[in-house]
């Protein structure tokens, strides 16, 4: 059971500045640079991977002051899963997964529109598809499965591999594999970032840009106060 929020959450403000939540101090430090999104590195809490304002693909460990190219593509949403692999939606819509023995991208055929990196494994994705239908792909095994029941704008997928989304309507909604259908809420979300410590919470951002968690499963709510955010994305343990 989750009592609190434990990975380390960053978020993008409306501003399109980017942050990085301290829970130690209970506040939001505040970076200098722009960024068009971010997918924090999950094995750290000190990094993140984001898309530059030019659409390039970077990775960043804001404590060491450390920096990683991966060029090749423009980007405009990015996901990280197992063993750390990445993967992007291209400015096109055509989505690719980076091949770090050969630092490059593999680009894939299929238009995306939205994407969520399995974390247990490097081969496989949850998907949006252009009707706004939800999928699971591994593209190594060759494996497809559906999540049906919804037409979804945004997928996270944290603890036990459990799917969240926000619908095409903006109300929330989380897979219940037992049942092999979505458990819709009530409330509208303008983004979602499942917690990867448990299956049953999510950080979220409200209608009005602040920025929440909540443990829908044990009725556990914390605010994380301090800006207006237009994206989040959490990641490593903070410490």
């Amino acid at each position: 059971m989750a009592n609190s929020p434990s990975g380390r959450l960053w978020a993008i403000q409306d501003n399109g500045i980017w942050t990085r939540w301290a829970p130690e101090y209970s506040r939001w430090d505040i970076y200098s640079e722009p960024r068009l999104a971010i997918a924090a590195d999950p094995t750290t809490s000190s990094a993140s991977y984001y898309i530059d304002s030019d659409g390039s693909v970077h990775w960043r460990d804001v404590d060491n002051n450390v920096n990683k190219n991966l060029p090749g593509i423009k980007a405009k949403a990015i996901s990280v899963g197992g063993n750390n692999r990445l993967w992007a939606i291209q400015d096109n819509g055509i989505w690719a997964r980076w091949a770090p023995e050969h630092s490059r991208w593999d680009i894939y055929s299929e238009t995306r529109l939205g994407i969520a990196a399995d974390p247990t494994t490097p081969s496989a994705c949850y998907y949006i598809d252009t009707d706004g239908s939800v999928h699971w792909r591994d593209v190594d095994n060759n494996v497809n499965k559906n999540l049906p029941g919804i037409k979804a704008k945004a997928i996270s997928v944290g603890g036990d591999n459990r799917l969240w989304a926000i619908q095409d309507n903006g109300i929330w909604a989380r897979w219940a594999p037992e049942y092999s259908r979505w458990d819709i809420y009530s409330e509208p979300r303008l983004a979602i970032a499942a917690d990867p410590t448990t299956s049953s919470a999510s950080y979220y951002i409200d209608t009005d840009g602040s920025v929440h968690w909540r443990d829908v499963d044990n009725n556990v709510n914390k605010n994380l106060p301090g800006i207006k955010a237009k994206a989040i994305s959490v990641g490593g343990a903070a410490k």
